[in-house]
């Protein structure tokens, strides 16, 4: 009997450190989300905490990172990039934090159909390919105006520079966590 309650918390503490992982990656997230660079046009590190979630506890994980990040924000915490409240997915840019939600699944899908043989960056560029349609698209539809030059070409160069830091900081992080 004791061994098998031994087992049981054994279990359990595995189910707690996937909580704690993934508690601590939709912080990582929030905080990113808070970091603005003074550009022409605002960017945040929002992707980056997202690209460093998937690279550091994989992609299903990082998709429950992202889902906490979002309904923290819907239930009103200020972490979305103009404040937060349910009225955020309403606005022109709240297709961008639902494509942010599926960012990681599409990279979890493309590496599960091919084995984990797609690198992680190529599907976390193709994650960020769809983040972008659900959020010109949504962009369009609230605002009427289907601004590509607006809603996506500022973010492509600065979401690269950001994939490639994540991929190499991200990648360090984890084989740093393997070791202890």
């Amino acid at each position: 009997m004791v061994e098998k309650h031994g087992k049981n918390n054994l279990k359990d503490s595995g189910r707690g450190r996937a909580v704690a992982e993934v508690a601590l990656g939709a912080a990582l997230v929030c905080v990113c989300s808070l970091i603005r660079l003074p550009l022409a046009v605002p960017i945040t590190l929002q992707t980056l905490g997202v690209f460093l979630v998937i690279f550091v506890l994989g992609e299903k994980k990082a998709a429950f990172c992202v889902l906490a990040y979002v309904c923290v924000g819907l239930l009103g915490l200020p972490v979305f990039s103009h404040g937060g409240g349910v009225q955020a997915l309403f606005s022109v840019t709240g297709g961008y934090l639902v494509g942010l939600a599926v960012l990681p699944l599409v990279c979890l899908i493309l590496r599960a159909a091919n084995k984990k043989r797609l690198p992680c960056e190529v599907g976390c560029a193709a994650g960020l390919l769809v983040c972008y349609a659900v959020g010109a698209v949504w962009y369009g539809a609230v605002s009427g105006s289907y601004a590509i030059s607006v809603t996506v070409l500022p973010f492509i160069v600065p979401d690269a520079l950001k994939l490639l830091a994540a991929s190499i900081i991200g990648r360090r992080v984890k084989n740093a966590l393997k070791r202890t």
